[in-house]
């Protein structure tokens, strides 16, 4: 065996010990994906009769009073809002309906965060281009402000018309602390791991949120591969 078919071996072992790692991390941002989403799959299929319901009074049945029971109980979740397609958080004093988790009541309210003005006004560009899509076959749209909301449009498909958007905001500290980081040592175990550093990075904030090493300090020169969090958290990226 010559010199070559040496350094030959040890390209194809660094290369292969690269993608397996790069799998694992693109396997933390799948269970990351289906965990935020399971709580979500129930409001994404409301029929006429709940969403008619919701329109203008806001009034919850007894079908939505468990529905957003469970997601108040959401760790990941921190408040809900509801805003009817005829309303516009981003005008001053406008009224919204806010889920009072104690009464289990939608209430009206003035004051809320500017986060429900930006994830509306991502969902409401994005569900009336698709209004205008003949093949639309969906009662519901959901576009994510990066880890701040997620928001759900919801749409009447025999009228084809926007009924109104939920947004959710989420819970930062609870996705970082109890789902994301212990995946992450999981996979990829702790300090001991010399060879293995692995770091959430908030890139346009440039902070690191959680790493199974936090002996190492962040560097883009250290880094070999980054994976990102399909179609939601386009913030965050693991490296």
């Amino acid at each position: 065996m010559n010199v070559f078919s040496l350094y030959d071996i040890r390209e194809r072992v660094t290369e292969s010990e690269s993608e397996r790692q790069l799998k694992k991390a693109e396997e933390i941002t799948s269970l990351v994906q289906s965990e935020i989403y399971q709580f979500f799959t129930k409001p994404l299929d409301l029929d006429n009769q709940e969403e008619a319901s919701l329109e203008d009074s806001g009034k919850l049945s007894s079908t939505l009073e468990r529905i957003f029971s469970d997601l108040a109980d959401n760790p990941y979740t921190s408040s809900i809002y509801y805003t009817p397609a005829k309303k516009d958080p981003c005008e001053a004093g406008t009224s919204i309906f806010f889920y009072n988790q104690a009464d289990k009541t939608l209430e009206t309210t003035d004051e809320y965060s500017t986060l429900v003005c930006d994830g509306v006004g991502l969902i409401r560009s994005a569900t009336r281009i698709q209004i205008n899509n003949f093949d639309l076959r969906w009662r519901s749209m959901v576009e994510f402000d990066a880890h701040r909301s997620m928001n759900i449009g919801l749409i009447n498909l025999t009228e084809n018309r926007v009924i109104g958007y939920f947004t959710f905001i989420l819970n930062q500290d609870a996705i970082v602390n109890k789902l994301i980081a212990p995946l992450i040592y999981q996979y990829f175990g702790g300090s001991e791991n010399e060879g293995t550093v692995v770091w959430l990075h908030d890139h346009r904030r440039d902070v690191v949120l959680a790493s199974n090493n936090s002996s190492v300090d962040f560097s883009v020169d250290l880094v070999d591969n980054r994976v990102r969090f399909p179609r939601f958290f386009s913030d965050w990226i693991l490296k």
